[in-house]
């Protein structure tokens, strides 16, 4: 069982969903995300911490607006590369977005042996034609590829993915059209989640992209097998705020996470 996936069990074993939260570092100045990172590694909501290194191009169409800008101040503190040579293991299991710029510039055994022991498990920001060739990063780096399933993929495809796939993972349930985006129909990600049941019945599946806050979180936890959500644009913009904002936020969460049933 990897960390990632034994982490988001015992959350679900106390009867909470898990909580992945997306962060840039250095967002939206060095020192405020500092304190920003200080709080999720002590607040009790959050499971995971999602990470990037900053940005400037190369972004996929499912990255909105506020995504982009984020990267772009981010980076004009410290680029990618400058944030992967410093990076240091985070307090908590991680889950870092990789983007086309820091793969093509650095190569993709470069940075996953930097990432090396120090973050947990990746997924690519953008769709690659074949990701063959990666599905060894457990074995070769000790990192969990995150497979990615969206309900339009044909069902042989969502099988293909998940057979590359650790035998205990977590998925991402992609649960709206792009970052920040109206969350699909809830049939539609509940016909979605039991392909993925089909196909690895130990997975820990995460619903992402397109959720706000409480609300929605809510609406989600009423499908049969969602693990956890991951909130990303929505906690970008909280960001901008500071950390007490941060804090806050997350504690609104708490009573919509804890409102779910192991099954």
């Amino acid at each position: 069982m990897s960390v990632l996936n034994a982490a988001t069990r015992m959350v679900n074993e106390r009867g909470a969903l898990s909580l992945m939260i997306y962060a840039i570092p250095n967002y939206p100045d060095p020192a405020t995300y500092r304190e920003i990172l200080a709080v999720l590694n002590e607040h009790p909501a959050v499971t995971i911490i999602e990470t990037a290194f900053p940005v400037t191009s190369g972004f996929s169409r499912m990255a909105n607006e506020t995504i982009q800008q984020a990267h772009r101040q981010a980076a004009g503190f410290q680029d990618g590369a400058a944030v992967l040579e410093a990076l240091q293991p985070f307090a908590k299991p991680s889950v870092c977005v990789l983007y086309r710029e820091t793969f093509e510039t650095l190569g993709y055994d470069t940075v996953l042996r930097k990432m090396q022991g120090k973050i947990d498990g990746f997924l690519f920001e953008w769709l690659l034609p074949s990701i063959e060739d990666y599905a060894d990063s457990y074995e070769r780096y000790g990192i969990e590829l995150v497979q990615c399933v969206v309900h339009l993929m044909p069902e042989e495809k969502i099988a293909h993915h998940l057979a590359l796939a650790i035998e205990e993972p977590i998925v991402y349930l992609v649960s709206a059209p792009k970052t920040g985006a109206t969350l699909y129909e809830q049939a539609q990600l509940a016909s979605c989640v039991q392909s993925i049941r089909v196909h690895r019945p130990k997975a820990k599946i995460y619903a992402g992209f397109g959720i706000r806050g409480a609300e929605d979180i809510a609406s989600l936890s009423t499908i049969d097998h969602i693990d956890g959500v991951i909130i990303g644009t929505a906690f970008i913009e909280v960001m901008q705020q500071g950390a007490a904002a941060v804090a806050a936020f997350l504690d609104g969460l708490m009573p919509a996470l804890s409102n779910h049933r192991p099954r």
